[in-house]
């Protein structure tokens, strides 16, 4: 037998919002389940802002339903539902200390005193900020105003928790160690968080499943690993990662080869492998690996990502602009795809032809 379905926390059914003639959200389908990590994945543009608001209450639905822990939210105003939304600006109260700020929500509530202390001293020891409750907000560092907005999110112990790009104000070092504590108080408080980001690494590092959505529609749901080994279409594929996609004859497939299951060699392929005689463009520098720009003879473009100190079996350092080689790779890292357009997705290659001399 295979895991127990999660039970579902929100279910979005023929979700649908129109602005006029403009369709923002086009008749989604999803299911949330509790304590569940669930990221909305896309490009600016594709809907997933507006899927959040519409679970929020901030906007109305055109058509469709949204239920929550079973009941149907979809007219019911943002203050009655039992969510709560941590926004990229986090919206914090500037002339309030850092514990009024997580206390406002309960307080507007009416909470007892005691219970209301007692749960803002909670909420502050699980974002780590029990020490720092008496300042403002003008005086703590960007990552420690998002605990604070997370601190006075989750002190309602809502259902679910719906975050709008909550890292994207922080410097690069400071998002990567927020994501490693958001990830933490998730997995401590046990309640869904809804991530909405356009950061494929962060999805991929954060979130239990994923909806990658593309012009206000889901595209495919599922793991990260799914997503990046099992991508249904070339969007999919470019978006959750680089990736190099090869024409098949015919025109209705593309072949996926991911750039680090690349080779660069002297030889030719041997049995089971694939690959293409290139000429290296360009080699950048990445700490542990190298990016590697190559063209083909019919100048088409691929990409390999290899080991700085292993850059390729047969192939001596320093890689350099010009040099003939053989990028190369398993039959077993192929996959093909439908035909389609690969459109918003970053993608390596294009329109390099698959197993070419």
């Amino acid at each position: 037998m295979g895991p127990r379905p999660l039970e579902s926390v929100i279910e979005l059914e023929r979700l649908q919002k129109q602005y006029g003639p403009v369709t923002a959200v086009a008749g989604v389908d999803l299911r949330i389940g509790r304590g569940e990590m669930f990221g909305l994945l896309g490009p600016s543009g594709c809907g997933k802002t507006t899927t959040l608001r519409l679970i929020a209450g901030f906007d109305s639905p055109s058509s469709g339903a949204i239920r929550l822990e079973g009941v149907d939210v979809s007219r019911v105003p943002p203050h009655r539902r039992n969510v709560n939304t941590v926004f990229q600006n986090y919206a914090l109260f500037p002339h309030l200390s850092v514990w009024e700020n997580v206390a406002f929500g309960p307080r507007a509530q009416k909470i007892e005193a005691t219970t209301l202390r007692q749960r803002v001293g909670e909420a502050l020891a699980i974002v780590g900020l029990t020490d720092l409750a008496h300042r403002r907000p003008a005086q703590l560092s960007g990552g420690q105003q998002q605990r604070v907005a997370l601190a006075r999110a989750l002190v309602n112990a809502p259902a679910a928790l719906l975050l709008d790009e909550p890292l994207a104000a922080l410097d690069p070092n400071l998002r990567r160690a927020m994501q490693g504590e958001l990830r933490r108080i998730q997995q401590e408080v046990g309640i869904s968080f809804i991530l909405v980001t356009h950061d494929q690494d962060e999805a991929l590092a954060l979130c239990d499943r994923i909806a990658v959505m593309r012009v206000g529609r889901v595209e495919q749901i599922g793991t990260p690993r799914q997503l990046y080994d099992q991508p249904c279409n070339s969007f999919v594929a470019g978006f959750v990662g680089e990736v190099n996609l090869l024409p098949l004859p015919g025109g209705q497939e593309r072949l996926m080869v991911r750039p680090e299951r690349v080779r660069l060699q002297a030889d030719p392929p041997a049995a089971g492998q694939a690959g293409r005689t290139a000429w290296i463009e360009s080699v950048m520098f990445q700490g542990p690996l190298q990016r590697v720009a190559l063209v083909g003879a019919d100048g088409t473009p691929l990409l390999a990502l290899v080991a700085a100190d292993s850059p390729g079996k047969t192939i001596h350092p320093p890689l350099t602009s010009g040099q003939r080689c053989w990028a190369v790779w398993d039959l077993s890292a192929e996959r093909p795809l439908p035909g389609g357009s690969p459109d918003q997705a970053p993608t390596a290659s294009r329109s390099m032809p698959a197993h070419a001399p």
